[in-house]
């Protein structure tokens, strides 16, 4: 079973990290939420917000302590979980009506798509792998490029400002809609990695029987 270089690191290491890291992960979403227009009390979104975080360290720990594949695939999860909200949260303030469910299910159902596909065609899900890894046409380089910007970049930028001076000058929707649209690249992408590099370690894979090894029928 492969293991992450971050199994490696003490524990006041892993703490530190994941703590800061999914800290600035919910702070955002705790932004999107709360900034106006206003989606959801605030009180439910910080309770939301700090329960994301304590899940997410809490599974990150137990990954770390086991090395065992349940563990992995919990701590792999609240990333793109946190991610998905974050989209969520923005679509919510950009669409209404029927648009914003259609938007919504599709979201969801790439989301779950993305976990579900090694299991769907082995062929598709290495392709895509390969793509988001090591893109090698350019139709993987640019979605690539575009993702690492919108998703990790333009979407963390903007976003950070959509509680200050965009919303005063009124381009918050613009800011909302680049978040939905890298948060969900992030979510959808991140979700489809994990779930290529975990499904040849999943526990009910069948093991190949020892006297099948040696060849003995």
């Amino acid at each position: 079973m492969r293991q992450p270089p971050s199994s490696e690191w003490p524990l006041w290491r892993v703490l530190i990290a994941t703590f800061v890291g999914y800290s600035v992960i919910a702070a955002l979403l705790y932004l999107l939420a709360t900034a106006p227009p206003l989606i959801a009390p605030r009180p439910a979104v910080a309770g939301l917000a700090v329960a994301l975080v304590l899940l997410a360290v809490a599974a990150t720990l137990w990954s770390w302590k086991t090395r065992q594949w349940w563990p992995r695939l919990a701590a792999s999860a609240m990333f793109s979980l946190l991610f998905l909200a974050m989209s969520l949260t923005s679509w919510f303030a950009v669409l209404r009506g029927v648009w914003l469910w259609v938007v919504v299910i599709a979201i969801v159902a790439a989301y779950l798509l993305a976990w579900a596909l090694p299991a769907v065609s082995i062929p598709l899900s290495t392709l895509l792998w390969r793509e988001q890894s090591s893109p090698q046409t350019p139709a993987g380089r640019a979605v690539l490029k575009w993702a690492l910007f919108v998703g990790l970049g333009g979407a963390g930028v903007i976003g950070a400002s959509v509680g200050t001076s965009l919303v005063r000058t009124g381009q918050a929707n613009v800011a909302y809609l680049f978040v939905a649209l890298g948060g969900a690249a992030v979510a959808v992408f991140s979700a489809q990695g994990v779930s290529h590099q975990l499904w040849p370690d999943r526990p009910w894979a069948r093991q190949p029987d020892p006297m099948e090894k040696r060849g003995v029928s």
